[in-house]
């Protein structure tokens, strides 16, 4: 058998001339497998960090995998993509590309539901979604909406129903990864079948309510796209503030309670600003919340100490004082008291509270927050230290001064 060579076979154990070269037919091989692995090689997917923000990770809504009970119904499908398509020579809807995919088709509360996929010439993913309530089946399905999608969404919005419901990316389904914010400030998981699709969302309220995907690879419960869900919009939402890190080190995301700080400090500075907001301190105080904030704009970095009043309405409450790596923030409280809000940039491993007098309050890393009895000291300073015991740097706020510059 000569494999393909022109050469004579050769007795067992001859697999080289006298020169120690391979002959041809094994040389052959031995490339082709070297081809094969370089392919192989350059084919691999690279490795993924685990996370969502891994753009292997982020297929786009035409990369979700058919859902729904009825996704694999072919004579559906068509008249789905027949709806739209003939929805698209009417008014008001976008008409889709030549080819339509399902991204979900299925009976749900009480009516034929349906989200399907396309792409415009140039490229434009766009996704839509239709509804047949009557007995017809898809034959009176009608298209409520279709949207262009320019990023990886988290879920979609289906109608219907009192309340709607979220169809969910596959990697988030699987993780159950959406805490949901109701008007009433509680957090709790969101429950999502095996279908990818939510329970019914309710909110409290006028408000809108909140969804966050909770970032599983990072600290326990931290918040990333938050957005509203609104039974009118096929897409999220944007949220009511932007929350970011502070300018002198990357924290570990908003944790609920932060993000709520965040909505607190977006509430006294409406409307007049929508910057994200940097929560460095916080605390729950007695009418609500109280926290100390900066704020990023175009024309600078500015700090900002809120507080909720009797009234329940949050409202700048005075100017705090911060260095490089140091906040502090003075809140007047009954009975001759002051609260004292501190927050510490990543670099100070600890931190001590002391009045002008010398007497220690509190001692922390991070941030902290402490009452001071009455009588009210001079002043508050706080000191802050590196893991090795040497000094990082010191700020400090007079009480009168903190006095004079809260809001009436």
């Amino acid at each position: 058998m000569s494999f393909g060579s022109d050469e004579e076979p050769r007795p067992p154990g001859a697999g080289s001339d006298r020169r120690g070269r391979l002959p041809s037919w094994q040389l052959t091989t031995v490339l082709a497998a070297v081809a094969a692995l370089l392919v192989g090689l350059l084919l691999w997917p690279p490795a993924s960090s685990g996370t969502r923000s891994d753009a292997a990770q982020q297929p786009s809504v035409a990369g979700w995998p058919a859902r729904g009970t009825l996704a694999a119904d072919p004579d559906l499908a068509r008249a789905a993509a027949a709806s739209w398509r003939s929805a698209g020579r009417g008014a008001g809807i976008t008409a889709p590309g030549p080819d339509i995919g399902v991204v979900f088709l299925d009976d749900r509360d009480g009516a034929l539901t349906t989200v399907l996929h396309s792409r415009t010439p140039d490229g434009q993913l766009l996704v839509a979604v239709g509804r047949a309530t009557g007995p017809g089946g898809a034959g009176d399905l009608q298209i409520i909406d279709a949207v262009p999608v320019p990023d990886d969404p988290p879920w979609l919005t289906l109608p219907g129903g009192e309340h709607p419901r979220l169809l969910v990316a596959p990697d988030l389904a699987q993780q159950s990864a959406l805490l949901l914010r109701r008007a009433d400030g509680r957090w709790s998981r969101l429950a999502i079948g095996d279908d990818g699709v939510s329970a019914p969302v309710r909110g409290l309220g006028d408000q809108p309510p909140l969804v966050g995907v909770v970032d599983e690879g990072r600290p326990p419960r931290a918040l990333r796209d938050v957005h509203a869900v609104s039974a009118t919009s096929l897409l999220p939402v944007p949220g009511p503030v932007s929350v970011s890190d502070p300018v002198w080190g990357q924290a570990d995301g908003p944790t609920p309670e932060e993000y709520d700080a965040a909505l607190t400090v977006g509430a006294a500075l409406a409307p007049t600003s929508d910057d994200p907001i940097a929560v460095i301190s916080e605390t729950r105080i007695r009418d609500g919340r109280a926290v100390l904030a900066e704020i990023a704009r175009p024309d600078g970095v500015k700090h900002v100490l809120v507080a909720t009043g009797a009234d329940g309405v949050p409202r700048l409450a005075g100017s705090p004082r911060v260095s490089d790596s140091l906040a502090l923030g003075l809140l007047p409280r009954d009975a001759g008291r002051w609260l004292v809000l501190v927050g510490a940039a990543p670099g100070v491993d600890s931190f001590e509270v002391r009045t002008w007098g010398g007497r220690t309050l509190i001692g922390g890393a991070g941030s902290a927050a402490v009452v001071v009895p009455a009588p009210a000291p001079a002043g508050v300073v706080v000191h802050g230290w590196r893991a090795d015991g040497s000094p990082v740097d010191r700020v400090s706020l007079p009480i009168a001064l903190a006095g004079s510059q809260r809001a009436a």
